[in-house]
């Protein structure tokens, strides 16, 4: 597997020939700026302008460049995946990827990542600002307000992957919620179930496991078996979860995983009345984790 970039590529793209007309925000510095380290020309949020044609043009160019070489890799290698990293948000776009894929061979699939939570958009814009090369001799505040804009280009001219396109992946809010369309073979169920997994925000995983026919006694990574009776005999311990979830920030946030046995599902029931979450959801496969 090999990931090819076309930011990468658009950054070290040398084009002496920029044209005079083109905005001065998409221009390099000029000698003697006082950032720490130039720009790259193709940088800036008014390179991904739409109505600019000569930007357009450009970014086609490079894209297809880049596509080009990740096809010449799969021909040349043994490598069975290779990712292109670019934002492909026309359909014109991915559909000359599609075809220049098809004559050669290769199958294609379009991941497409859709974030509407407000605090994931702002936590994806800050680690982009931060690691990006394209905002690296910018302040923080100056690179958000760039980024902002870029996005806006993005927004004019963005199309959703539909049915027609082929193969294609959805990931909602950047977690593990997918829309999968006309994904088969061996090569996409590997795909499909990686993507699942994957976050990249930071995420907090809390685990709880009742130690059998104990009433108060619980503790973390335990592998002794749950009991199956439903007797009251966890009171303390759904009080003492309730006070936790009563001091926990994001406790009305909290997606609870249960086994079904009775008194796993009992405990989490009560845990997220008190947190005023979302019912518990029933996984079958956790309910072996936690059998002697």
């Amino acid at each position: 597997t090999k990931t090819f970039s076309l930011g990468g590529r658009r950054r070290g793209e040398s084009n002496p020939d920029i044209p005079d007309n083109l905005p001065g925000a998409a221009r390099p510095p000029p000698a003697g700026s006082p950032s720490k380290q130039p720009r790259a020309q193709f940088s800036t949020a008014s390179f991904f302008d739409p109505n600019m044609a000569f930007a357009t043009a450009k970014r086609d160019q490079l894209s297809l460049a880049a596509f080009d070489e990740l096809l010449a890799w799969l021909h040349s290698t043994s490598g069975q995946i290779a990712i292109f990293d670019a934002c492909n948000v026309t359909a014109q776009r991915r559909a000359q990827l599609s075809a220049r894929a098809n004559r050669v061979g290769f199958g294609i699939v379009f991941i497409e990542s859709i974030v509407t939570d407000a605090e994931a958009i702002r936590a994806s814009m800050q680690m982009k600002v931060k690691h990006s090369a394209d905002y690296v001799s910018m302040p923080e505040a100056a690179a958000m307000e760039d980024l902002h804009a870029r996005i806006e280009h993005y927004e004019k001219v963005y199309e959703t992957v539909e049915e027609a396109e082929g193969a294609y992946i959805k990931v909602f809010d950047l977690k593990a919620k997918v829309h999968a369309c006309n994904i088969y073979g061996r090569i996409n169920r590997s795909v499909l179930p990686y993507l699942l997994s994957i976050h990249v925000m930071p995420k907090r995983v809390f685990l709880l496991m009742l130690k059998a026919g104990a009433s108060s006694s619980f503790y973390l990574s335990s592998l002794e078996s749950l009991s199956t009776s439903a007797a009251d005999t966890d009171a303390p311990l759904k009080a003492a979860l309730a006070q936790w979830a009563s001091g926990y920030e994001s406790a009305k946030r909290l997606q609870i995983l249960t086994s079904s046995a009775p008194r796993a599902v009992a405990v989490s029931e009560a845990l997220a009345r008190a947190a005023g979450a979302a019912p518990p959801q029933r996984r079958s496969h956790l309910t072996p984790l936690s059998r002697s």
